[in-house]
């Protein structure tokens, strides 16, 4: 157990050591010059109003709203795209009918759908939820099906028909195992997916969310506050990272026992 402890050390270490030395690069270079201050903001400046920024009830409230619509979105965009995949894997003419249409529908821009999506939804955390599950459907879809291909392609050719696979048990028992590495991976680029809708929504139309203090921030030239912000939306990538890998790893184990 020791080597592998001491690999991850060593690992770390290079990172860190390349983040203190960016962060006194950008102190040094900003010293002297107020009007690079005005625009990138100070690192000093950063520290010293980041603990009571994130202290502050209304910042608490925002990560709370911006973390929990990007994991409900994450969770309705990968069931249904997920289950969307599996189900029309089972018929060969469902899948090449459905494919098409789901590639041409996630090659609309985001940008240009999160409006309508305000629209429909108004500007409350609904709203937030539905960009976020839309925008990570799709690649959803597209990692189950692939591992469903697959898992399919390695059945007997005699058993390969549709009239005897289409059934809920072989999703069950063969598609839905073959493709969990597929999905997984799907989950983990989804996490940036989910949260980019939800922040994106929010900076079109919200009272609420760390999009929404970005902007703020932003709008009166806050930039350290601003700078806090960005940190703490990183932060909710790594919490959704953690809380959604951990349990897919016990859904896994779940299903195996």
């Amino acid at each position: 157990m020791q080597p592998k402890k001491a690999t991850a050390q060593v690992s770390f270490l290079p990172f860190f050591v390349t983040t203190i030395g960016a962060i006194f690069f950008w102190e040094v270079a900003i010293a002297g010059r107020p009007e690079l201050g005005f625009l990138f903001g100070r690192p000093s400046e950063i520290a010293l109003s980041g603990p009571g920024l994130i202290l502050r009830r209304s910042t608490v409230e925002a990560f709370i709203w911006t973390s929990s619509a990007a994991y409900v979105g994450l969770l309705v965009g990968t069931i249904f795209g997920t289950s969307l995949a599996l189900f029309s894997s089972l018929s060969r003419i469902v899948a090449s009918v459905a494919h098409p249409y789901m590639k041409c529908a996630a090659s609309l821009p985001l940008l240009a759908l999160a409006p309508l999506f305000t629209f429909w939804c108004g500007i409350d955390w609904t709203a937030k939820v539905a960009i976020s599950a839309f925008a990570t459907m799709f690649l959803a879809f597209e990692q189950a099906m692939h591992g469903a291909t697959e898992a399919r392609s390695m059945l007997p050719y005699s058993l390969q028909s549709t009239d005897k696979l289409a059934s809920i048990s072989l999703v069950q028992l063969v598609l839905f195992p073959g493709a969990k590495h597929q999905i997984q991976r799907g989950i983990e680029l989804n996490i940036s997916v989910a949260l980019t809708g939800v922040i994106m929504g929010e900076f079109i139309a919200s009272e609420q969310g760390l999009g929404h203090l970005l902007l703020q921030s932003i709008g009166v030239y806050r930039l350290s506050e601003a700078w806090v912000v960005v940190i703490l939306i990183v932060g909710v990538h790594r919490l959704l990272s953690l809380v959604v890998c951990n349990e897919w790893k016990k859904n896994l184990a779940v299903a195996k026992s």
